[in-house]
């Protein structure tokens, strides 16, 4: 495993842009879930608990930015529009708009 970054006292520090909390939460896995974990601490090189730790920051910091996410379907929508070459006054460019966004309506809704 990694060696953590530690203060000048020896002190465990957090990775991240503010300190950790002082409670710990526990969590029981499903086996096939808790396999599929120490696949990736072989792979990484890390702890269960480091790599647990790391996929809930980021799940929790990503859902937590829901305007972040509609962002990124337009971008999509729009990259998948200029593949279908079709000139903007055309029907089917208009239909595709139309389903792509009620489709970005309904990921972003689930989002929150």
């Amino acid at each position: 495993m990694k060696d953590q970054p530690k203060d000048e006292l020896g002190r465990f520090v957090s990775p991240y842009d503010e300190p950790l909390s002082k409670k710990v939460v526990g969590v029981r896995l499903p086996e096939s879930i808790y396999e599929r974990l120490l696949q990736l601490t072989e792979q990484q090189s890390k702890s269960p608990g480091e790599i647990l730790k790391e996929l809930t920051v980021t799940a929790l910091t990503q859902s937590s930015q829901p305007g972040r996410v509609s962002e990124n379907l337009e971008k999509t929508r729009d990259r998948v529009l200029l593949r279908l070459k079709l000139g903007k006054q055309a029907s089917g460019y208009k239909a595709a708009v139309k389903a792509l966004n009620m489709m970005i309506d309904e990921l972003s809704s689930q989002d929150q």
